[in-house]
């Protein structure tokens, strides 16, 4: 099974969108948009739109970037009111929007967004080092695995991936919730052996794997 999403925008409806225009005119109102860990695509994406609305005069508008745990957790920000945009996944902003599926939203719809525009396709990737052995999913089981950072969409469709594949988180030798650059780290210097990444959907996987400096043969596949 490939499994592809979209990078996706959305924004805080409530007070955001309906600012009257008089309003906007007369100052520059300062937003906020949530997007992830400071290590990952996310964060400098986040940058970039708020020089662009900065720029942009007549928006009147300044916005800060927020690091955060990236998709699930901006989906919490968004209907807690904790920022007035944010960078998602388009299947954790269903799951949010309906309140399905995960169990940070079951039954807890996240109703007070709306999408803005999505960015670009994502892939889901594993990556193993040769050395461990590691061809397919399920032979995930009994190896350390890097599921992503807490609260991320990553996370999310790592344990979803498992999950198609007859695994339970359990049935790992351990799960680690750490960022991409820790991640690298596990996989060059810790435990080449036991070691495997659901790297971020949002990076390039080989540009990832020669960005973060790993050296080791690795096997990508995609699911």
């Amino acid at each position: 099974m490939r499994k592809i999403g979209y990078l996706a925008v959305v924004a805080l409806l409530v007070g955001l969108l309906s600012v009257p225009a008089d309003l906007i005119a007369q100052q520059r109102r300062l937003v906020t948009i949530a997007s992830g860990w400071v290590v990952g695509v996310y964060y400098p994406l986040a940058g970039a739109m708020s020089r662009i609305a900065y720029n942009a005069k007549d928006l009147n508008i300044r916005a800060t970037v927020e690091s955060s745990g990236a998709s699930v957790a901006n989906a919490q920000l968004i209907g807690a009111g904790d920022a007035d945009f944010a960078l998602l996944q388009n299947d954790i902003a269903y799951y949010a929007f309906s309140g399905t599926t995960l169990a940070a939203f079951n039954g807890k719809p996240v109703k007070n967004m709306g999408g803005i525009f999505t960015i670009y396709p994502e892939l889901v990737h594993v990556v193993a080092t040769q050395a461990s052995g590691v061809k397919s999913v399920r032979d995930l089981k009994g190896k350390r695995v890097v599921l992503g950072p807490q609260g991320s969409g990553t996370e999310q469709n790592a344990l979803q991936m498992l999950e198609v594949h007859g695994l339970k988180e359990a049935d790992l030798g351990k799960a680690e919730r750490i960022d991409a650059a820790a991640a690298a780290e596990w996989l060059q210097r810790r435990a080449p052996r036991e070691v495997v990444c659901f790297p971020s959907q949002s990076e390039t996987v080989t540009g990832w794997v020669a960005g973060m400096g790993i050296d080791l043969p690795v096997t990508i596949f995609l699911r």
